[in-house]
């Protein structure tokens, strides 16, 4: 009982933050859209439709606990290049600690999907 709210719980805690990645997306549509083309990405709307994508799929997924597995990796497989093209700057302290909470979340995505297959 205690595992398996303890789990759900996990589960949550860690959507929220795509949550509130989505929220902040879908609110400011141009200003991501900019950053990604700023970025150097072809096609910066596409990129965006697919962020949209895959941070609802992937946060809806982890909380309803449906289909967790794939929910976590859409999540995992997302936030690897986003972290790499947005927050790979060490010389600067607020993008490290962006690049170590990612490295963080995906580390417990991946352990979110290894504890679901």
């Amino acid at each position: 009982m205690l595992t398996k709210l303890a789990k759900t719980s996990g589960r949550i805690g860690v959507s929220l933050v795509f949550l509130w990645a989505l929220v902040d997306k879908v609110t400011a549509p141009s200003g991501t859209i900019a950053k990604i083309g700023a970025a150097g990405l072809p096609l910066p709307g596409l990129f965006y439709g697919l962020t949209l994508a895959a941070l609802a799929i992937g946060a809806v997924g982890l909380i309803a606990g449906y289909k967790t597995r794939w929910a976590a990796l859409i999540l995992a497989a997302w936030l690897l290049p986003v972290t790499l093209l947005f927050h790979f700057d060490l010389s600067s302290q607020a993008q490290t600690i962006q690049l170590l909470k990612n490295v963080g979340l995906m580390g417990a995505l991946l352990y979110i999907a290894a504890d679901h297959a």
